[in-house]
């Protein structure tokens, strides 16, 4: 998972931190998160490689599984009967 700068001073503001406290929190978690520049931070069980590759799609896959997701959520739910639920 790679978390960027602005996402993380968007959930602080949400969060009500003031400034000072949202910097050393991203200061603290560059210090236990391997790191891939300074605008953001990547967590998981290796570092991210020099090369950029994702070897065997190990690491991660980008792609589209809302199609894939519609027809699993239309096999597991429409079969339940459920009390009390609206046509």
């Amino acid at each position: 998972m790679t978390i960027s700068r602005k996402a993380f001073n968007q959930a602080c503001g949400e969060l009500r931190f003031d400034k000072d406290m949202a910097d050393k929190l991203w200061l603290k978690l560059h210090e236990h998160c391997f790191l891939s520049g300074g605008e953001h931070i990547t967590l998981g069980a290796t570092p991210p490689r020099e090369d950029a590759r994702n070897v065997n799609e190990w690491h991660w896959d980008n792609a589209n599984l809302m199609p894939w997701a519609k027809e699993r959520l239309k096999q597991l739910l429409l079969g339940l009967d459920v009390p009390g639920l609206p046509d």
